[in-house]
């Protein structure tokens, strides 16, 4: 057999984390990968010549929204395209009036953020049943929770500061809009907790983050990031929310406890009163998808820090959805020599770090290699100890909280 040239990426465009943390994807200037969290293992690599600057996937299969991003798009910015991995092609096509900056696929609907408006699609008719007017987003600034049979949805209200959430479980449904007043300043990052009862906010000045009771409507945690301005780059709950991570372009991760006494608590059903599934998804086996810049600075010293205000102050419809199989692996688009890449494989230490515990300031920081844009999450564990956080340089580390509230450094690792 010929021996076949493996063409790896220059550049990472987006990065995604499917439904519970277990996979994260990959737009490139030349396609889209999907990663297995941890242990880390590169599951898959599709070249199509162009670039891609969003991915997402429906739950675990073959199923995934495509848009182009870069400098060579392979598809219009205004475009998103369905593919179907398992035939390897584009299956349908939706052209929108302006470029799609975000979006999120479940089993019911497809949301698609475009710069002035969330189109819904749905996955029965694959058509455009409904289009919501939103502010000029064009970051796609917005949050869906995570639970599979969940439809709690979050974005930018028209209000400055202000967070809209809506239930989507059943269009024909009129209910109500819930409106947060989360900060006096413009919304730079939200996100909501696995069933929607929780919603994280943070501004543009990047100082305080708050956590609402999205029932209630109320907040009911209020976290103090640093004293000076600097944009965050996510925000993620652990699975039984008492957690918050954060990351930011200061190139350090934090960790804040939301109920610093029960961090391996997970009992969340009183907060379940919006629909909160026990549908569990069953773990997959045998398939193939989803089973440099300079010094950072110190740690800041947060004992120096003051307290300061926030002055900005599946067959359920026609589409039937396979599970990708072990045949995958031997495609000829796979990079089998993607995981060797490491330059830091199996580091482990105790890293520098800051505990605090004050109310509403207890945390510990880890650094991360750049500061450049990076994504944390919380990988699907029973004790929610296990961070991930991969960056657009391609930089992958995996941390754990002890049962001192300490932080290891357990893998860093070279994605591309």
């Amino acid at each position: 057999m010929d021996d076949i040239t493996i063409i790896t990426p220059k550049k990472i465009l987006y990065i995604g984390f499917n439904f519970n943390s277990s996979y994260f994807m990959l737009g490139t200037d030349i396609g889209f990968q999907v990663h297995q969290s941890h242990p880390l293992a590169l599951k898959f690599s599709r070249r199509l010549n162009g670039g891609i600057g969003l991915v997402q996937n429906l739950n675990k299969s073959n199923i995934f929204c495509l848009v182009g991003g870069g400098e060579s798009p392979k598809y219009a910015p205004n475009k998103l395209l369905i593919w179907d991995d398992k035939k390897g092609k584009e299956i349908y096509e939706f052209r929108f009036s302006s470029f799609v900056s975000n979006c999120f696929i479940k089993k019911k609907y497809i949301f698609v953020f475009c710069k002035d408006s969330i189109n819904i699609i749905s996955m029965k008719t694959m058509k455009i049943i409904k289009e919501i007017a939103t502010k000029n987003n064009p970051d796609g600034i917005g949050t869906i929770s995570s639970e599979i049979d969940t439809y709690i949805l979050a974005w930018p209200s028209f209000i400055q500061g202000e967070v809209e959430i809506k239930n989507f479980q059943e269009l024909k449904l009129n209910n109500q809009n819930i409106k947060l007043k989360a900060h006096t300043n413009e919304i730079n990052h939200i996100k909501l907790n696995n069933n929607g009862t929780k919603l994280a906010t943070s501004s543009i000045n990047g100082t305080i983050i708050r956590i609402f009771d999205v029932i209630n409507k109320q907040i009911i945690k209020e976290f103090k990031r640093g004293k000076g301005v600097s944009k965050i780059y996510s925000i993620d709950f652990s699975n039984d929310s008492n957690m918050l991570g954060i990351t930011s372009d200061l190139g350090i991760a934090k960790i804040f406890f939301i109920n610093k006494d029960s961090k391996s608590l997970l009992d969340i059903k009183s907060e379940s009163k919006i629909t909160n599934s026990k549908n569990k998804i069953e773990e997959f086996e045998n398939i193939n998808l989803i089973n440099g810049e300079e010094e950072e600075k110190e740690i800041e010293n947060e004992n120096k820090i003051n307290i300061e205000n926030d002055n900005d102050n599946y067959k359920e419809n026609n589409q039937t959805f396979e599970i990708i199989n072990n045949e995958l692996s031997n495609s000829n688009f796979i990079d089998k020599n993607q995981n060797q890449k490491s330059i830091f494989s199996g580091m482990s230490q105790i890293i520098g770090l800051t505990n605090i515990f004050q109310k509403g300031y207890s945390h510990i920081s880890f650094k991360i290699p750049t500061k450049r844009k990076s994504f944390l999450c919380f990988l699907n564990e029973k004790n929610n100890d296990k961070i991930l956080v991969v960056d657009k340089l391609g930089n992958y580390t995996l941390a754990e909280i002890t049962m001192n509230k300490d932080c290891k450094i357990n893998k860093r690792d070279l994605l591309i």
